[in-house]
């Protein structure tokens, strides 16, 4: 069964998720999205909230076991 938390997210907190995936620090997210380093910070501790983890890692393990995060999407963006 799949989890119900992706669809409780702001489009914001989904986009912050994405971001948070592929590896980007705060600071990096807010110039990507053009807000505040305390607004992605806030934005995590909502998405830590709601997807019920203790962590950011834990948060990034559960969009990619949830499959909100597609593995493919993801490596695309890796540098080797």
């Amino acid at each position: 069964m799949a989890p119900s938390w992706p669809g409780l997210l702001s489009r914001r907190e989904a986009d912050v998720l994405r971001l948070l995936a592929e590896g980007q620090s705060t600071t990096e997210i807010a110039r990507t999205l053009f807000i505040s380093p305390a607004t992605v910070k806030c934005h995590v501790a909502r998405l830590i909230a709601k997807v019920g983890v203790r962590d950011r890692v834990q948060l990034v393990v559960a969009a990619y076991r949830s499959g909100f995060v597609p593995v493919s999407t993801a490596s695309e963006n890796w540098v080797v």
